[in-house]
């Protein structure tokens, strides 16, 4: 008879082998399997490795929907602070804004240097995507007008104006992404 322990190290190693032919592997410091199991991983440094990939299933899926006049991140991160999320991704959204506030990178050269732009009238959110890591978010906004798509990283001053839908998938607990946006994990 195969036991979990076995049957988590045989999938973990199959997975594992997969993803080396693919070229991507495990990081050490995502998820939270059986010794057994997280010793087959490979290290994020293996020579020909192009991807760090962190597994996991959601626990739960929250749609979270803002009214008119609040602000895109700060309600935001109420709704992550209220649901106490940890960790998560943000797979969508919809609605519109009066106005924007985001981030771009500005530079192709470390260290990364931002240029902040913000715009006023009416705007459609065409989607908000990133993650929640640790209970901290980072969250990017595309957005469009009738002449064009535009995005960046969410800054305070992103107003709603109909309302705005944004849907999170919540992590179950073991999974780890706390190095996943600092710029110097290489």
């Amino acid at each position: 008879m195969v036991t979990r322990a076995r049957s988590s190290l045989i999938r973990v190693s199959l997975l594992s082998a997969w993803f080396s032919i693919q070229g991507l592997v495990y990081s050490e410091c995502l998820a939270s399997e059986p010794e057994t199991a997280r010793s087959a991983r490979l290290s994020p440094r293996e020579p020909g490795a192009v991807a760090t990939i962190a597994m996991g299933k959601f626990r739960q899926v929250l749609v979270i929907r803002l009214k008119q006049g609040d602000d895109l991140l700060n309600g935001l991160q109420k709704a992550v602070a209220q649901a106490g999320v940890k960790n998560g991704v943000f797979m969508g959204a919809f609605g519109s804004l009066t106005s924007y506030h985001v981030h771009v990178v500005n530079n192709t050269s470390f260290p990364p240097k931002n240029i902040y732009t913000k715009g006023k009238g009416p705007y459609d959110i065409l989607s908000v995507t990133g993650a929640v890591i640790d209970g901290r978010l980072h969250p990017h906004l595309s957005l469009s007008d009738s002449k064009r798509a535009l995005g960046g990283h969410l800054e305070e001053g992103s107003v709603v104006f109909t309302f705005a839908v944004i849907t999170l998938g919540v992590f179950e607990d073991g999974i780890s992404l706390d190095k996943f946006d600092d710029w110097n994990w290489q």
